[in-house]
């Protein structure tokens, strides 16, 4: 999967000197890798300098980027990377995703289930390795592709597949031990 067409043109006049222009690829991606440094157990604060950090060392480096990849992939990879370095030896705290909005729901009753629901899976999913709650964070959250997962993580096809397996399965036992009126939620690959 190669850059989108206008991440490709943005870059190409960054590179020919609009530097002003990378303001449009962070607004772009900003929540994404916001989103997925949260989920990864990152506090608001830290998912906010890492996402910073790892926006500026892609700006720094986005000459060396193969526009045949995907820029959000090569990004996410980045993020993925600072987050590692920042936190290899200090485990971070568990913390409360923020809500969502909730779309297409008509009763209080059926919002506030809904949202139950995923606050529980969410708790769920910080439970995992962290491996098994990238991929599946990755994956779920973020639609990435395994091939992208692969670049991202630096793990083989075969790693990635086995990893989200293994996060779904464990998923599973921990919504089946927590309340099983959550089944249901688990994503399908």
């Amino acid at each position: 999967m190669g850059c989108t067409e206008s991440d490709k043109d943005i870059i190409e006049q960054i590179l020919a000197d609009r530097q002003d222009l990378y303001a449009i690829l962070v607004n772009k991606y900003k929540q994404r890798m916001y989103g997925l440094l949260r989920g990864m157990g990152a506090t608001h604060e830290d998912a906010q300098d890492i996402a910073q950090e790892a926006f500026i060392k892609a700006y720094r480096k986005l000459a060396d980027h193969d526009r045949s990849r995907s820029f959000a992939s090569w990004l996410y990879t980045i993020v993925v990377r600072t987050y590692q370095d920042r936190f290899k030896r200090k485990q971070l705290a568990v913390v409360e995703w923020e809500q969502e909005s909730l779309l297409d729901e008509a009763t209080p009753e059926m919002l506030y289930l809904r949202t139950e629901s995923q606050r529980h899976i969410r708790q769920f999913i910080q439970q995992l390795p962290p491996t098994q709650r990238m991929v599946i964070l990755l994956r779920y959250t973020n639609e990435c592709t395994y091939e992208e997962i692969g670049e991202i993580t630096n793990l083989s096809m075969h790693q990635v597949k086995n990893a989200l397996y293994r996060a779904k399965q464990s998923l599973k036992k921990l919504i089946e031990q927590g309340g099983s009126q959550y089944v249901r939620e688990l994503p399908h690959a």
